[in-house]
């Protein structure tokens, strides 16, 4: 069998008229007349030096180097076909011969435009034909054999190509030579227009038109402007032009603004003339009613009523026609099949780095191609792939916006366009001058939508804008309504129908969600800034949303958490829009009760530790500037918030110190105020952080405290927490008082329901069962500690479950295991961007080194370890003791397996360790 051609390839497609039909009437007969025609063929084309590339059913793809043999092989093909007694059934293939650039990759041919070219020629022909391109039949006639010609069939218009294609007829005296007109567009009465440039993508969204279209005699397109309605029908229309024998036709309403000239324009493009004492739409309707034809009504959005008044009349004169629309809205009548035309599938901007996966793409490969046109030195490099998937991103999937950012490629290069996308309306202009004028710049397309709206809707439109990401029809209510709280349902719903409004449906919710794409919402957003009342409606949008975050607060500490974190997740955008409009107006008192309402949530998930302490940072200095300046604002805000950024300070940075002075400072205000649950819960944090730190009397001070004073109120979440604090300051000196606190508090955590505080207890109980030597216990109760902190993504409850159930592996033998855990918390460490979390994966890492085959290893990060503890607050006989359990024993494991001058060197380099050089030490192979 030949090898693959590569370089310039002629192309031999085949494929058998009529073959589904007879596999239906007589599926035996078929079957075994299939496997004969497959070996006539293979023996014809790899005779002839072919390679046969793929099989299709009956179809053959062949790919020849040389063109002589491509047409060789057809027609010896064909000769046998001919030659060979066909019993009950009839085998005629149609054969293709395409000339052009190819190159074999990956197992398969890369090489679109000429491997579609093959196809389309192919298509075109008729059982027991073949015939060639211009480029083949050129190629062809310096060594076609005496008893072979080509036939001249004229210049035709075949799917899918922008231009019309040459077409040539291989013939000999022994193979037929008459056949029927070709498949060719020409063949089929229409006005469908020339594709001047390349179709892309939108295979999936054709397959589904096509099955709908073949069910429905009314299908409209709607979406948004941009989005290729218009495009994707016409490519739909000449897909299927040869199942209507009396054609299609595309009526172009878009310059039409005087709705009683529908009529007279549907008829004029059928080439209808008016008639002595007959209205036109008598004209009209006698004229369909016996006919197979298909009408395109492109653009009825802005006559959408007489569209559909026009559309309903015809489809009941006329039995056999069907219509295709495309509007931004359905024309509403019935029988309508209404088929959203979506955006085109958007990159994946972490795929940036794979250019094949980013090249694949079709937002890119639109951009791409468009892009080469305007500029023909211009390719997608591994430079500009990034910018070019940030621009995709930012504009939505929208086709138009991606062809308009494209043609900017001849003054601005990819990182340029995608940095100016902020002015998008500005940038995007310099369309094609043939097109409609709103297809020409972003803006007029979108003031053609708008300029359609009625006043009520424009309102909405231009204050739905302040969302982020989405919003549910409460915030619509509250924020766009008039009065705030009044009814919007209705309006919204006719912005949804108009495609300005999008209904996401990527979650599973209990409640729809809408959003704006992000073009629309820039324009809206600068309509709102026109109208002057922007900062009336983000201050409605403000309150809306602070409303919701002191709603989910205590939700999160009960059985309810998973429920509320998701949906704080989905608020999280609107949440970071909300604080920026807080800051940015000066209000201290709203910017410090939303951060102090966010900050649990930002807690748990790790991911937002340092996101989190910048919007607690930000609140609280703007606080410290409006009180200097007179403006009193509530001092519980200001103490909650204190201890949020004080948590956070921890979690992102470590620092106990630090963070035990900013929490020192929430605890004076909530002495002050009274606040016993409060009280209890900064108590709690401040000792937490004198553990940290190795002042484990202070710390038990302070815990016990908050476990009296939890005690005297009814929220049992304080005690739950003080509690497992407090079992940490009583071990490993007290093991059977730490047990007991422990088991306390998660007994009361399985109650209460908060899934990181019971992670932290079980954890705990673990650790304290394996300081006793009983792995059988703790192993279970560290994998649950694991299972419910990954859950609700709390990371601190993770590294720590991580940590213990590192030590767990460890002492069981088990160092495949144990160095998997290690590994999982550098992970960890890079997703949270924690020091902290690299601090104890350096200290699991170590300690199961020391035990290892290499343990001047430990020797070394433990040794570091200790000098960035103590750079961070933290000491080594911090935590309740456990880093000095569990780095002492490691490290006297390991000065007696090495000698003492191996030893010695590893304490010194550990001595000279970097964070980074540790790092990569602990997560080497």
């Amino acid at each position: 069998m030949a090898a693959p051609p590569t370089g310039t390839v002629t192309f031999l497609f085949t494929d058998v008229e009529g073959s589904t039909r007879q596999a239906r009437e007589d599926p035996v007969a078929w079957s075994a007349a299939q496997a004969r025609h497959h070996e006539i063929v293979r023996t014809a084309i790899e005779g002839h030096g072919g390679f046969v590339f793929r099989t299709v059913g009956d179809a053959f793809l062949a790919a020849f180097s040389k063109v002589d043999g491509a047409v060789a092989a057809a027609a010896a093909a064909q000769r046998a076909l001919r030659a060979e007694p066909w019993p009950g059934v009839a085998v005629r293939a149609r054969m293709g011969l395409h000339s052009g650039s190819a190159e074999w990759q990956d197992g398969d041919y890369h090489g679109y435009i000429t491997l579609a070219h093959a196809q389309r020629i192919v298509s075109a022909g008729h059982g027991g034909q073949i015939l060639l391109t211009q480029t083949a039949a050129d190629l062809a006639l310096t060594d076609l054999a005496p008893d072979l010609g080509l036939r001249d069939l004229g210049a035709h218009r075949l799917k899918d190509l922008p231009r019309t294609e040459h077409i040539f007829q291989l013939f000999a005296p022994d193979l037929p030579t008459d056949f029927p007109a070709l498949r060719s567009l020409d063949a089929f009465p229409n006005n469908l227009p020339f594709e001047l440039t390349s179709f892309i993508g939108r295979e999936h969204e054709l397959a589904e038109l096509k099955a709908l279209l073949s069910a429905s005699r009314l299908v409209t397109l709607t979406g948004p402007g941009g989005t290729g309605k218009t495009r994707l029908a016409l490519r739909l229309a000449a897909t299927e032009l040869e199942t209507f024998t009396d054609g299609a036709w595309l009526i172009e309403l878009a310059p039409l603004g005087d709705p009683t000239l529908l009529t007279q324009t549907v008829a004029g493009a059928l080439g209808l003339q008016e008639e002595q004492g007959r209205t036109m739409l008598d004209v009209l309707l006698e004229y369909l009613r016996t006919r197979n034809t298909l009408l395109i009504l492109d653009n009825c959005e802005h006559l959408i009523e007489s569209c559909a008044q026009l559309a309903e009349g015809m489809l009941r004169a006329a039995p056999e026609l069907k219509v295709l629309a495309t509007s931004r809205e359905a024309l509403g009548i019935a029988g309508e099949t209404a088929y959203r035309v979506p955006s085109l599938p958007q990159p994946e901007r972490l795929d940036a780095e794979n250019l094949g996966s980013v090249a694949a793409n079709d937002c890119v490969r639109l951009f791409v191609d468009r892009a080469s046109a305007a500029d023909q030195r211009f390719q997608l490099t591994e430079r500009n792939a990034d910018a070019i998937s940030q621009t995709c991103l930012r504009l939505d999937g929208i086709p138009l916006a991606i062809e308009l950012a494209a043609a900017r490629i001849k003054v601005f290069s990819p990182e340029q366009i995608a940095d100016r996308l902020d002015d998008r309306f500005r940038l995007l202009t310099g369309g094609s001058r043939t097109a409609l004028e709103r297809h020409q710049t972003l803006l007029a397309l979108i003031d053609w939508s708008h300029d359609l709206l009625s006043e009520d809707e424009r309102i909405v439109l231009r204050r739905l804008s302040v969302f982020a990401g989405g919003f549910a029809l409460d915030a619509a209510q509250a924020v766009c309504a008039e009065p705030p709280g009044g009814e919007v349902l209705d309006t919204l719903a006719r912005l949804a129908d108009k495609s300005l409004v999008t209904v996401d449906e990527s979650r599973e919710a209990t409640e729809a969600r809408y959003r704006l794409l992000e073009t629309i919402r820039q324009y809206a957003r600068d309509k709102l800034l026109a109208s002057g009342e922007s900062e009336l409606i983000r201050g409605r949008h403000l309150e809306h949303y602070i409303r919701f975050a002191e709603e989910a607060e205590p939700h999160l500490r009960t059985a309810d958490q998973l429920v509320w974190l998701e949906r704080l997740e989905i608020e999280h955008d609107n949440l970071r829009a909300a604080l920026a409009w807080s800051l940015e107006s000066a209000d201290a008192a709203r910017a410090l009760r939303l951060a102090g309402a966010a900050a649990y949530f930002w807690e748990l998930r790790g991911r937002y530790w340092g996101e989190g302490h910048r919007w607690l940072d930000e609140a609280l200095a703007l606080s410290s500037r409006s009180e200097g300046s007179g403006v009193v604002e509530a001092q519980p805000a200001r103490a909650k918030a204190l201890y949020a950024v004080g948590r956070l300070l921890f979690a992102a940075q470590g620092e106990p110190p630090g963070s035990r002075e900013i929490v020192e400072a929430s605890l004076r205000s909530w002495r002050e105020l009274g606040d016993r649950w409060w009280i209890a819960v900064a108590l709690e944090h401040v000792g937490f952080m004198l553990m940290w730190e190795g002042d484990l009397q202070t710390a038990r001070a302070r815990l016990e405290e908050g476990v009296t004073v939890a005690r005297q109120v009814e929220d049992q979440w304080p005690l739950a927490l003080c509690l497992m604090r407090l079992s940490g300051a009583l071990g490993p000196s007290d093991i059977a008082g730490a047990r007991r606190a422990r088991e306390e508090g998660v007994a009361i955590a399985r109650k209460v329901g908060d899934k990181s505080v019971l992670s932290q207890g079980l954890e705990g109980l673990a650790y304290l069962y394996a300081l006793e030597g009983n792995l059988a216990a703790a192993g279970p109760l560290a994998a649950e500690a694991l299972s419910e902190a990954r859950a609700i993504g709390a990371v601190t409850q993770i590294f720590l479950s991580l940590l213990i159930l590192a030590m767990i592996d460890s002492m069981r033998g088990d160092r495949a295991a144990a160095r998997g855990r290690c590994l999982e918390l550098f992970a960890l460490a890079r997703q949270s961007g924690s020091t902290l979390v690299q601090l104890v994966g350096i200290l699991a890492t170590g300690v199961v080194a020391c035990s290892g085959p290499d343990p001047a290893v430990g020797v070394r990060l433990l040794t570091a370890l200790g000098r960035f503890g103590a750079e961070h607050g933290v000491t080594t006989g911090g935590v309740g003791g456990m880093f000095s359990v569990l780095v002492d024993p490691a490290m006297e494991d390991a000065r007696g397996r090495l000698d003492p001058a191996a030893f010695e060197a590893a304490l010194e380099e550990g001595r000279t360790l970097t964070l980074e050089q540790a790092v990569e030490l602990a997560t080497a192979d």
